[in-house]
Order: C-alpha cells, then sequence, then structure tokens
C-alpha cells in the first residue's frame, strides 16, 4: 500500500541522508546519486519528502548548504533520468519549480550552479512550462524598484545573483540542445541580462555588488556564446539590436582597483573576464554566424585588444586576425586597418624589460606569446594589398630582419 511505501520511503531516505554527513565526499555524493534515482522509481512517494526537506534547509540557514547540495544533486538526477529516458515530468513541475526557485539567490555558487543546471534541464523536457517562469523571474530582478536606503545593495545583490542563475540555466538549456523554436521567442527576455537593468559598473562604488554585476553581465555573455556556437539560429535575428550594442562596450571594458595584500598591493581589472568573454563571441560568430557581425565595426575592438595588457586578451585577438586573414581578408585592408594593428603587434614582439628577470617557464611563454604575434605579422603580409601600407610594409620588413626573430619567423613560414 501506499502507507507502507511510504514507510519504506521514510526508512530508506533517512539512511541517505545519513549519508550526506559522512566525511568522505564520495559517500555523500552516493547518497544524492542513489537517492535522486529511487525517487525517478517512486516518485509520488519519494519526491515529496525530498522537496519538504529542501523547503526545510532554505528556512535554517543552520541546516548547513552542504545538505542543500546534496539535496539538489539528489533532484539534479530525477530530472535528468526523466530527460534520458523521455520520461513524463509535467505532472512533478508544479513541486519542484517552487523549491527550486527558493534557491535562486543563495549565496553559495555551488548551489546557484546545481539550481541551474536543474533548470536547464527542465526546460529542455517542459520549456513551455519553465521558460514563463523562468522570463516574469528575470523581469522581476532586473526591473525591481529599490527604495533608497540601507537594503539596497543588499536587494540588488540578491537580484544579481538570481540573474546569473537565470542566465546559467538557459546556457545548460542551450548547450543541451533544447528547442530553438522553443526558446528562441523567450531569449530577448534574457538577453536584458547582458545590461543588468542598466546598473553602469564604471561608477559603482560598491566592490561586491560591482563584483556581482559583474557575474550576471559575464554569465550571459556565455549564455550567447552557448547559443553561438550550439544554436545560431537562436540568435540570427536579434544580435544586431539585442546582443552587438552591449558586446562592443563590454569589449572594451576596464574596471581597474588596487587590492590591499597587506605587504604589497596588487592591481587587478574586474572587467576581464567581460573582455574575454566577448571576444570569444566575436570568434564564434564569424564562423557560425559571420552574417550577424558588422566586421568593419568589430576593426577598432580588435586593434584595441590587440594591445590589452592581458596576456590571454591578446591571444584572443591574434586568432580572430588569423581567421579574418583567412576568411574575410578584404575588410584588413580598409583604410586605417592594418595600420591600427602595427603598433601593438610590434609592442608584443620587442619587450625585453623583464626578459632578464623570467623563470625559464616564462621565458619559454613569452616567446609563445611572440611567435602569436609574428604568426597574425605573416598571415597579414600575405592578404593581397596590405603590403600597399607603409607602416605595415616598415613594421614587416623591420621584424623580418631583426636577428632575435630569425629562427622563430623560418619555423613559422613552414607552417604556412
Amino acid at each position: 500500500t501506499l502507507t507502507n511505501g511510504a514507510k519504506i520511503a521514510e526508512t530508506l531516505q533517512r539512511l541517505y541522508v545519513t549519508g550526506f554527513e559522512y566525511p568522505h565526499e564520495e559517500i555523500r555524493a552516493a547518497s544524492a546519486y542513489a537517492l535522486g534515482h529511487f525517487a525517478v522509481g517512486s516518485m509520488e512517494v519519494f519526491l515529496p519528502q525530498i522537496l519538504t526537506r529542501l523547503q526545510e534547509t532554505a528556512t535554517n540557514e543552520v541546516a548547513s548548504s552542504k545538505h542543500t547540495y546534496l539535496l539538489l544533486s539528489s533532484v539534479k538526477e530525477v530530472v535528468r533520468t526523466h530527460q534520458l529516458n523521455g520520461i513524463d515530468l509535467a505532472p512533478s513541475l508544479p513541486l519542484m519549480l517552487p523549491q527550486l526557485f527558493l534557491f535562486l539567490s543563495s549565496k553559495e555558487d555551488g548551489i546557484r550552479s546545481m539550481v541551474a543546471e536543474c533548470l536547464g534541464s527542465m526546460i529542455c523536457i517542459q520549456p513551455l512550462t519553465v521558460l514563463p517562469k523562468l522570463q516574469e523571474l528575470t523581469q522581476t530582478h532586473t526591473t525591481k524598484e529599490v527604495g533608497n536606503n540601507e537594503e539596497q545593495p543588499l536587494q540588488r545583490e540578491e537580484d544579481a545573483r538570481a540573474c546569473w542563475t537565470i542566465a546559467t540555466a538557459v546556457k545548460f538549456a542551450i548547450s543541451k540542445h533544447s528547442s530553438v523554436s522553443e526558446l528562441k521567442g523567450y531569449m530577448p527576455s534574457f538577453l536584458v541580462l547582458l545590461r543588468d537593468g542598466g546598473n553602469d559598473l564604471t561608477t559603482e562604488k560598491d566592490i561586491d555588488l560591482k563584483e556581482r554585476e559583474v557575474s550576471v553581465r559575464n554569465a550571459a555573455l556565455l549564455m550567447v556564446y552557448a547559443a553561438v556556437h550550439h544554436q545560431p539560429l537562436l540568435l540570427a535575428d536579434l544580435m544586431t539590436e539585442h546582443v552587438l550594442p552591449f558586446l562592443y562596450k563590454l569589449a572594451l571594458l576596464k574596471l581597474p582597483r588596487v587590492v590591499d595584500l597587506g605587504p604589497f598591493k596588487q592591481r587587478v581589472d574586474d572587467a576581464l573576464p567581460l573582455r574575454k568573454a566577448s571576444l570569444s563571441i566575436f570568434a564564434a560568430s564569424l564562423e557560425k554566424c559571420p552574417s550577424s557581425i558588422d566586421i568593419p565595426a568589430l576593426m577598432p575592438i580588435l586593434a584595441t585588444s590587440l594591445s590589452d595588457k592581458d596576456e590571454d586578451v591578446q591571444l584572443h585577438a591574434h586568432r580572430i586576425v588569423l581567421f579574418l586573414c583567412s576568411k574575410y581578408p578584404k575588410c584588413l585592408v580598409l583604410p586605417g586597418v592594418v595600420e591600427s594593428f602595427c603598433d601593438p603587434l610590434e609592442k608584443r614582439m620587442t619587450i625585453t624589460s623583464k626578459e632578464k628577470h623570467m623563470t625559464g617557464t616564462e621565458l619559454e611563454r613569452l616567446n609563445e606569446w611572440i611567435k602569436s604575434a609574428l604568426r597574425v605579422m605573416i598571415s597579414l603580409n600575405k592578404v593581397e594589398g596590405v603590403r600597399s601600407c607603409k607602416r605595415f610594409a616598415k613594421f614587416h620588413d623591420t621584424i623580418k630582419s631583426h636577428t632575435k626573430f630569425q629562427s622563430m619567423l623560418g619555423a613559422l613560414e613552414e607552417e604556412h
């Protein structure tokens, strides 16, 4: 009977939840996995009890985020198993969604990631049930007006965490190949997260809040990248209005600050992940949906990225220029384009001030960095019309005649 089943469920559940207390992570993970799979076999008995325990952890801070994470892992197994086996999850969604939404703004990154993964899988299974609710939550957390009082930063942090979870959930759904036809109509609502309610990061004074809002934009950029990479049709008609205007800004955004580490201070740039993600989107768009990109408008961004202080940003820019040399060479002979590339490339190749103080690994990394810039120079030189730019011709010939680069150039020429 159901009563006996409920008793058995309670006994088994206590057994598995007891496993959550073990010091060994493998045992805790196995307990969560087993609990989720038992629930699949008897949803009406197991699932309500899992969700009840989950709700208890949401209202009891002492209940430890560890239990919350493990219970969410069980829920993830329930959702994933339904998705993999084509089992209808619709009857259980009204029970599951409210409990997941309780943790949308959790302070724990791991918990929010688990919620996002559950919601992403649910989008794949029941898009017309989940997407409207996420759309509504996005509007709530990006348009909420908070009074001018001491609680405003706390509310904005909570909103930022919720927006991060939503963007990450949509990214998961896209990467798992959710239905394009069902998801496409909702994308404009989620793309507002690229501007996160319009908050200006350059003027935000609260460091913690700025980090949260940067994380929202980064999550939104990763969502866009997933769409361009896995399902470019999702954004084919939306890039010009909903993506590119913000992408151009975020690709150039810098948020430097000094961190006091006690004995010394360190300069950091909070916008660095945004610049990297933006360039990744440009690169993927050129490959997957080139008609959505205004290539001439991209050239000034590439020139700035080539002179970025961060090595990874420069290498991203190098790869994009190499792709343009191969696929869209005509854009490189537009007025002023090659000239704008020369100074940052030359600066990268001729940097020597720190070489004597570098370790072997650091020197090897620097040489790879220089090789990447040389590779760009060689490819540009082969584009018809580029040599007519006097600045580039002088730059190319000077570097090629420099003894320091002879061995590198010889090896790279063989690659081409």
